[in-house]
């Protein structure tokens, strides 16, 4: 995953400025030994492409390796790899888990997420 150039390597010492630098920020946790984080690899650098293009300057994206940093993915409650989040600029911070990891429903989700986020009662049909 380090490998991504598009991707931000994230630690527990750099998470929370990283997660400040911009309004969304999108987190993929994961374990270097996972077969399935290994067999998304593909999709999570088109995705972060995909990112960077479509919302560039208010979606960021990044990758924390969960085995090198186990207590900090432990207390972020991260329970399976891969786990992937949207993160918002806070306080206070707000998470979501994004489900399902297929490429266009997760551009679908985040666009969906930035312009109408949760409590947001606003009928935006905004479009980037």
């Amino acid at each position: 995953f380090d490998g991504v150039p598009v991707s931000t390597k994230l630690s527990a010492a750099n998470f929370e400025q990283q997660l400040n630098s911009t309004k969304f920020y999108l987190v993929l946790f994961y374990a270097p030994w996972c077969e399935y984080c290994l067999r998304w690899l593909p999709q999570w650098t088109d995705l972060a492409a995909m990112v960077r293009d479509k919302f560039a300057g208010s979606v960021r994206v990044g990758h924390l390796d969960c085995i090198r940093e186990e207590a900090f993915c432990s207390r972020l409650s991260v329970e399976e790899y891969p786990t992937l989040r949207v993160y918002s600029r806070g306080p206070p911070r707000s998470v979501e888990a994004v489900q399902p990891y297929e490429l266009e429903d997760t551009v679908d989700y985040l666009q969906e997420y930035v312009f109408n986020p949760p409590g947001d009662d606003s009928d935006s049909d905004a479009i980037v």
